[in-house]
């Protein structure tokens, strides 16, 4: 499967994607989120007054990878979605990471959550947590 040239689009600027995915247990709600990896030399980032930033490099790709997250959180806690400090220390969250290289091994990795990669999405279009920088 082929990721949409917009999510790619998104990618390459050094923006995050995410999409609701099906939960593997009852009473629970999943998300699957990729924020790149970027090279941290010859990058800056640029406000387009829009209120988002855009990454701008003399690279010709300052990305060196993509971090998948897939979470998994009870249903209580997405009414305060924003306050990551409950879910994230409930026993019962899933809190999976993935790193991959390349947009082929993207693709190939969210194929386990994913069956129609237009789903992926600005993460506040899809209510997906949002997570802290160190990510």
């Amino acid at each position: 499967m082929v990721i949409p040239q917009k999510v790619l689009n998104r990618l390459h600027l050094g923006r995050p994607v995410a999409a609701m995915v099906a939960a593997t247990r009852p009473n629970f709600r999943a998300w699957v989120y990729i924020k790149p990896i970027l090279n941290k030399e010859g990058q800056r980032w640029t406000s387009s007054g829009s209120g988002e930033r855009y990454l701008s490099s003399n690279q010709a790709s300052p990305i060196e990878g993509y971090i998948v997250r897939h979470l998994e959180i009870p249903e209580r806690y997405v009414d305060f979605i924003y306050e990551s400090d409950n879910y994230m220390q409930d026993p019962s969250t899933l809190d999976e990471r993935t790193i991959v290289f390349t947009e082929d091994e993207l693709a190939n990795v969210l194929t386990h959550w994913l069956e129609d990669f237009t789903q992926l999405r600005i993460p506040v279009d899809v209510l997906c947590p949002d997570f802290p920088l160190e990510t």
